[in-house]
């Protein structure tokens, strides 16, 4: 079943009404969140697997430019994948910070009632 638009929420005083609006929208960030910071262990994985094929010692490795794929130094490519890693990572903390930020606008902590609006 859909839930009501927004301010369409019979029964409810306005209070409540726009306190479910602001949970709807911290929802949905929360949501973004949390579906980048899952693109972002992709990313890590990926470079993880590549970096393991490049410790095998390849013969020869490839990068793509244009349409073209270019000879690269077998050193150049462990440093860019070493770097983009560890960028990676950064990337990986924030997001993990920014969604714990937002979980607690979803979830704050026990022994408060976001719904409380009187003393």
């Amino acid at each position: 079943m859909a839930a009501p638009p927004s301010g369409m929420l019979p029964g409810l005083p306005s209070e409540y009404t726009e306190l479910v609006d602001q949970m709807r929208d911290t929802q949905a960030l929360l949501s973004k969140h949390i579906q980048a910071q899952n693109q972002l262990e992709t990313q890590l994985n990926e470079n993880n697997m590549v970096k393991e094929e490049l410790a095998q010692a390849p013969p020869a490795v490839y990068k793509m430019s244009g349409l073209v794929l270019v000879k690269q130094d077998l050193a150049d490519a462990q440093s860019t994948v070493s770097r983009r890693l560890e960028y990676i990572t950064s990337e990986m903390c924030v997001a993990a910070r920014t969604t714990r930020r937002a979980t607690y606008c979803v979830m704050p902590s026990r022994g408060t009632n976001p719904l409380r609006l009187g003393p």
